[in-house]
């Protein structure tokens, strides 16, 4: 039968003295303390910031029950905000707790202005899995090892023990607003551009003068289709597919912050170690989906359809 654990957390100074630190209730301590040091409780916060370890946990009493248990705790915890304690003591309160006034009061105007919703997604998931639906499931390429599509993108992809050996380090940069502005790859870096594959042509041409000679990769959707939201998708998966060969993106240089934001997305999603820099260039207006020639200045000799597109991406 499972022993319940009456525990006190507390720096070495504070040993004997009940009034401090934190009491608790549970039936694996080992557990618990990694638990609290993984929080941001106000226990979890005072073991990072003492550096206390498991052998700072010490039991004070040992029960068959929890009642028993829980009962201690609540003579030892009868108020709120007691040592690093924020809950009072005791199971009832434990398992059917309010907060006291004065704490609902400060997570009222900590949520004052958020949006608390949860994203539609993130509904459907949890109807999904009480409806018995299973998750998308992902297979690492790297190990084989197969999860659910969130879990592996979010802990695993990116730090797989048998992703190809990161041996090459180098950066990325855009092009328009970034190189076109004068700030250059280095010799082994490359550029990720949100120009279509339909524009390589003139782009090569344009680098040819400028003597840039990097490997360049351009966006796979033809010009008249491709978004900001694509365009930063296309850069976010060139650096994805980079990592699974063994190069990593260190920094990636980019003026688009809706461009950025799509990339963000995907490097946290894969869990990859790239950085972003946003390259802030004053407000220069915006062109997004207008042609340019070899010099990088803007073709406004657009098609009908294109000038819509045009005119509606840059309102």
């Amino acid at each position: 039968m499972n022993k319940w654990y009456v525990y006190h957390i507390c720096k070495n100074a504070d040993i004997g003295n009940i009034n401090s630190g934190y009491i608790g209730v549970t039936q694996n301590t080992i557990k618990r303390f990694s638990d609290h040091s993984k929080n941001d409780s106000h226990v979890g916060n005072a073991i990072k910031k003492y550096k206390l370890t498991y052998d700072d946990l010490h039991i004070l009493y040992i029960f068959d029950s929890s009642d028993a248990a829980y009962l201690i705790e609540n003579k030892l915890r009868p108020n709120e905000q007691m040592g690093w304690n924020g809950m009072q003591g005791g199971k009832g309160y434990t398992d059917d707790h309010k907060h006291n006034q004065y704490i609902r009061a400060k997570i009222s105007n900590a949520r004052k202005g958020k949006i608390t919703r949860q994203s539609d997604e993130h509904y459907k998931k949890l109807s999904d899995s009480q409806k018995g639906i299973p998750r998308e499931k992902s297979v690492c390429p790297f190990c084989g090892i197969g999860a659910g599509l969130g879990n592996m993108q979010r802990w695993h992809l990116g730090r797989c023990k048998k992703a190809p050996p990161k041996t090459i380090m180098i950066n990325s940069f855009d092009c328009d607003g970034v190189i076109t502005l004068g700030i250059y790859p280095g010799p082994n870096d490359i550029v990720i551009t949100g120009r279509s594959f339909e524009e390589s042509e003139v782009t090569l041409e344009m680098f040819k003068l400028k003597e840039i000679h990097n490997k360049v990769y351009f966006n796979p959707v033809p010009f008249i289709e491709k978004t900001r939201e694509s365009s930063g998708t296309h850069k976010g998966n060139i650096i994805w597919e980079l990592f699974k060969q063994g190069i990593i993106i260190g920094i990636h240089y980019d003026d688009d912050y809706i461009q950025l934001k799509e990339i963000k997305k995907l490097i946290k999603l894969y869990a990859l170690p790239t950085k972003t820099v946003w390259v802030n260039h004053g407000g220069l207006e915006e062109l997004e989906n207008v042609k340019r020639d070899k010099f990088g200045n803007p073709i406004y000799d657009l098609t009908e359809k294109e000038n819509v597109r045009h005119t509606k991406d840059t309102e």
